[in-house]
C-alpha cells in the first residue's frame, strides 16, 4: 500500500511540475520581474512537491504563497513608480515639493 501512495504522490508532484512550467513558458513578462518571478516560481515547485510527498503540513495557502506574494507585488511597484514619476516631472517644473 506503501508503494501505491509514494507512486501516486511522484506521479501527482510530476503533474504540478508539467502545469508550473508550462505556466511559465505561457507567462512573458519584463527581465526584471522574470528573476522575481523565477524565484518565486523555483520556490513555489519545491513547496508543492514537499507538501505532496508529506514532508510539509502547511495549508496551501502557504505553500502558494510565493506566487501570490509576486502578484501583490507587482501593483505595489506599479503604483510606486507613478509616484516617482509624477515627483520627477513636477522637480522638471520647477515646483518645490
Amino acid at each position: 500500500m506503501t508503494i501505491v501512495l509514494t507512486i501516486l504522490r511522484n506521479l501527482a508532484s510530476a503533474i504540478c511540475l508539467s502545469v508550473f512550467l508550462l505556466a511559465s513558458l505561457i507567462l512573458k513578462i519584463g527581465p526584471a520581474l522574470r528573476v522575481i518571478s523565477g524565484v518565486a516560481f523555483t520556490v513555489t515547485v519545491i513547496f508543492v512537491i514537499l507538501k505532496l510527498v508529506g514532508v510539509l503540513h502547511w495549508s496551501w495557502l502557504w505553500v502558494l504563497a510565493p506566487v501570490w506574494i509576486v502578484f501583490a507585488y507587482l501593483p505595489l511597484m506599479f503604483v510606486a513608480g507613478l509616484v516617482i514619476r509624477h515627483h520627477r516631472s513636477q522637480l522638471r517644473q520647477g515646483h518645490d515639493l
